[in-house]
């Protein structure tokens, strides 16, 4: 528990070998370093968990330690300042450098690589941007621990990692890397531990993953990988934990886990995985911790093992399972498998008229949504559109939600709207998209029960004078989460969909303020080579149609793009301003990139909204018009007359997470260049 400065005078211990300082709460700065120089005999200096809050000398101060040091540990000391290998010139025999959990920035340093005798390093938990320099792969020949997790690091995961035949712990979580991950990974046959999560890698899980026979952690969760799980996973007997979630995984899960004897947490949940739940994993005596939720996985769910101890959130949103009752689940109903086992399949009915038992476990009556809304009481009304209402509820077992009833007597378009709706949602699960609870459907009544929204809609938050204004970040956060929705809509699901009416009031937002699109009543599921005609009448909103909807009537994913410019300028596209058949897009192209600040939202300007610390008034306007420019860039980008000149949401996520990274981060120190061109936007 010791406090205050560390003595100057701990420099004259001549001889002293080792010093441990971590875990107290020592503080001051850290100009202790300087009277260590001279040394000759320390090798260790371990000095974390400290609040030292000290700015990195500049220059080779800390390089003229003695050639005998071997370990500097200096995680969480709130240190700041750029990170170069001139801080470490000459500590040639370094075999440890932990400096995680710090503020440094700068890129990495390509310079490391003159360590080469460096076996740990862990820089983690900073702000360090740029790709991982390949000279390291060829020169760090003796490096067993990487940890570069959580900075704002990008680009690609260079194939020449694989020359560091001895890693061990490779754990670069957290960033925005956006390639596939490198095929010689799996060739480094003594990885114990590898963590690639919360980042934008792309492709597939190859067979060869068989290769990493110690391997006993794999924690791929949150990226973009897609395709069926190898069954070569089974081979990896050591595996105690492995985390697959929230990725677009299809296929069955592999019968071979039942050889994962040492699995202890499997989380395979937030994917496209189909089939039945293999029963071999009842049998894994270890497995403590199983999520298989909101997959699309059918038939009578396993018992014993760990299913014994499970709740219905390791389940839920597998809406064919059956079996375990005391998880709600229904009772399971054998049926012709010449008929029923195609319709699951499918996911969509092959009449003319939406099949309703294609999509809940349980249905609804008239009569507890009339209980439920209080007999369509209008107090609980929160909304009338063109095809009927949508009221709060509640039902019998306390679950609150909104149901969206279809005017009875509706037009035959109206109908078509529901039933276009009611097939969407059988053929989708994502967190950010409105969930569907239930439904009921009979000759008096068809609705539909969806999650209740009680923070509203987006447009409420943009142009409703009784919401509270949004801050920049929690605008970036909102249209991340559309796009991460508009993102599997497009890429993640067997048959692409086209939302068709991507707008403010169809973005809800939940009680943490987390985005969820709805209203699918347009949408269209996508065969062939994903374009089909749009039915006339049902191309969407004035204002937010895309161009090529009226000249052609086809529906492409490109069309999807939303309307991100209206987020950031608080104008509507119908807004009074562009009736003179100007838009919205030419007058923020007009503005940009000089006078971007001008058709910026006058509430984020007045509230000075950049929600993060501030070193200076200077460093505030560089950093807003950075942060500004970037995302107005990029609705110009999203909005381009041609569709083809339009970015796809794979990188529009991208660019958007790397918006909110550099909006996080707590200063403008860093150096990254932003091109902003508005020929290319």
């Amino acid at each position: 528990m010791f406090t205050g400065s560390v003595p100057p005078s701990i420099g004259d211990l001549l001889y002293l070998e080792k010093l441990g300082l971590s875990d107290n709460r020592l503080g001051s700065g850290l100009g202790f370093l300087s009277p260590l120089l001279n040394l000759n005999y320390l090798h260790t200096i371990e000095m974390d968990d400290n609040p030292f809050n000290g700015l990195l000398p500049k220059g080779p101060i800390l390089g003229n330690f003695s050639t005998s040091l071997v370990i500097f540990s200096a995680s969480n000391c709130s240190i700041r300042g750029r990170f170069s290998m001139a801080l470490f010139s000459n500590m040639s025999n370094l075999i440890t450098l932990h400096m995680s959990d710090n503020e440094l920035t700068s890129s990495v340093p390509t310079e490391l690589k003159n360590l080469k005798g460096l076996q740990m390093l862990f820089l983690g938990g900073n702000r360090l941007e740029g790709s991982i320099p390949e000279e390291w792969f060829q020169s760090m020949i003796n490096l067993g621990t990487l940890d570069l997790s959580q900075n704002l690091l990008s680009g690609s995961i260079s194939n020449y990692m694989g020359n560091l035949t001895g890693l061990q712990k490779i754990l670069l979580a957290g960033n925005a890397f956006s390639s596939t991950i490198p095929p010689s990974i799996w060739g480094l046959e003594g990885l114990i531990s590898l963590n690639f999560s919360h980042n934008f890698l792309e492709g597939y899980l190859p067979k060869e993953v068989s290769n990493l026979k110690v391997l006993e952690t794999m924690d791929l969760s949150s990226n973009l990988l897609s395709g069926f799980l190898p069954s070569t996973l089974g081979d990896l007997q050591m595996l105690a934990n492995l985390n697959l979630s929230n990725n677009s995984f299809s296929g069955p899960i592999p019968q071979s886990f039942a050889h994962s004897i040492n699995l202890n947490l499997l989380d395979l949940s937030s994917n496209s995985l189909s089939g039945e739940i293999p029963k071999s994993l009842a049998d894994l005596r270890y497995l403590s911790f199983l999520n298989l939720s909101f997959n699309a996985l059918e038939g009578e769910a396993p018992n014993g093992g760990v299913f014994a101890n499970l709740t219905m959130q390791s389940l839920m949103g597998n809406t064919a399972l059956c079996g375990a009752i005391k998880l709600g689940l229904p009772t399971c109903k054998t049926s012709d498998p010449r008929t029923s086992s195609k319709t699951r399949k499918s996911g969509v009915s092959n009449s003319d008229t939406w099949d309703p038992s294609l999509l809940h476990q349980r249905f609804v009556s008239q009569l507890e949504l009339m209980r439920a809304t209080n007999n369509f009481d209008e107090a609980n009304l929160l909304g009338v559109r063109s095809f009927g209402s949508v009221y709060k509820g509640q039902l019998e077992d306390g679950t609150i939600t909104a149901v969206k009833v279809l005017k009875f007597g509706s037009s035959e378009r109206a109908s078509k709207r529901f039933e276009a709706e009611c097939e969407v949602m059988c053929n989708v699960r994502h967190r950010n998209l409105v969930k569907i609870i239930s439904c009921c459907s009979s000759e008096n009544i068809k609705a539909l029960v969806l999650q209740y929204m009680p923070n509203k809609s987006l447009d409420k938050w943009l142009h409703s004078s009784e919401e509270h204004s949004l801050g920049i970040l929690e605008r970036v956060s909102i249209m991340i989460d559309v796009a991460s929705a508009l993102e599997y809509l497009h890429h993640g699901c067997s048959r692409p969909v086209v939302h068709s009416d991507v707008k403010p009031s169809n973005i809800l937002l939940d009680e943490d303020m987390v985005a969820h699109l709805g209203d699918f009543g347009i949408a269209k599921l996508l065969v062939g080579d994903y374009k089909s005609p749009t039915p006339t009448g049902m191309l969407g909103t004035i204002g937010y149609v895309a161009p090529e909807y009226g000249a052609s009537g086809e529906a492409s994913i490109k069309g999807d793009s939303y309307r991100l410019l209206e987020t950031f300028t608080g104008r509507k596209p119908t807004d009074e301003m562009f009736s003179n058949g100007s838009s919205i897009r030419e007058w923020v192209k007009e503005a940009f990139p000089d006078t971007i600040l001008q058709v910026i939202d006058t509430n984020l300007l007045r509230n000075g909204d950049i929600e993060r610390a501030r070193p200076t008034d200077d460093d505030i306007k560089l950093r807003d018009h950075k942060c500004f420019s970037s995302i107005m860039e990029l609705g110009l980008c999203c909005s381009k007359e041609s569709p083809k000149e339009r970015m796809n949401m794979k990188d529009v996520v991208v660019r958007l997470n790397k918006i909110k990274m550099e909006l996080m981060a707590p200063s403008v120190e860093s150096n990254r260049i932003y091109n902003h061109s508005v020929s290319e936007a």
